[in-house]
């Protein structure tokens, strides 16, 4: 298996999500690798499916209250045992879908390894709807470690 030096984890605070973070960590800790965090905040509130107290992102003072939230939140998924063990920052991040912020975030973080869950989803949701996470893999250039709801 390659050594991985920088890896980018992707929650949206979902069970799912947070057991990305986890095995992110582990692989990390075993690598000693780099992990960005992180989460995207959708711009629209009617199109966000997680939190946030669902504020409009209309304003910057609105966007940076949003990323705070976001930013606590991220840094309690950090597992107690690696906290010291593996190096880490958390990316709260704006985009106008999931999978858009993700793909940008790659780019910025520099990652050579992305850790994405997979929700479970019908055939039939993931016909109609898509996923995050199949949007991501078929545009991504990157390994990816996808992990199974």
């Amino acid at each position: 298996m390659a050594k991985f030096k920088r890896i980018l984890v992707t929650t949206d605070f979902s069970d799912a999500g947070n057991k990305a973070v986890d095995d992110a960590f582990e692989l990390a800790a075993d690598m000693g690798a780099h992990v960005a965090l992180l989460t995207v905040l959708e711009r629209d509130p009617r199109t966000a499916r997680c939190f946030i107290d669902y504020t409009p992102m209309e304003s910057e003072d609105h966007i940076n209250k949003a990323k705070d939230q976001a930013r606590e939140k991220l840094l309690a998924l950090v597992p107690d045992a690696l906290k010291s063990k593996v190096s880490h920052e958390v990316v709260p991040f704006v985009a106008d879908s999931p999978w858009k912020g993700i793909l940008e975030a790659v780019k910025n973080f520099g990652a050579d390894l992305l850790v994405i869950s997979d929700h479970g989803m019908s055939a039939l949701e993931k016909l109609v709807l898509g996923s995050t996470a199949d949007r991501v893999l078929r545009s991504v250039d990157i390994p990816v470690l996808l992990i199974k709801d």
